[in-house]
């Protein structure tokens, strides 16, 4: 075999394996949204029943709607929480003392 032809073969067979990885028939599709929709009734439905609202209205979806968008917000905020002291180009300890050999001395800045 050539290898310009099993290059192209295994990236054909690459291509092939990402395309039908990511194809999704419609009957799948709805199966997620009813499954992410139930786990959001499961999730706030409750909360949104005690703060007055009646449950399968349209109220009581934009109440299950804003619970989850203020959960993620909460999640984004307390990953970037824990990040914020990760060694890295922003914590303290980057910007700490700078020290070099200057002669026999050793100085700091």
């Amino acid at each position: 075999m050539k290898p310009k032809s099993l290059l192209q073969k295994i990236v054909l067979l690459t291509l092939v394996t990402l395309l039908a990885a990511c194809a999704t028939t419609p009957e799948e599709r709805r199966a997620n949204a009813v499954r992410e929709a139930n786990r959001l009734k499961q999730t706030h439905g409750l909360t949104c029943e005690r703060l007055g609202y009646e449950r399968d209205t349209e109220k009581w979806r934009d109440c299950l709607l804003e619970m989850e968008k203020q959960r993620l917000i909460q999640q984004q905020m307390m990953m970037d929480r824990m990040n914020y002291w990760s060694p890295g180009f922003y914590s303290p300890f980057y910007y700490g003392p700078r020290c070099y050999r200057y002669g026999a001395r050793l100085m700091c800045r």
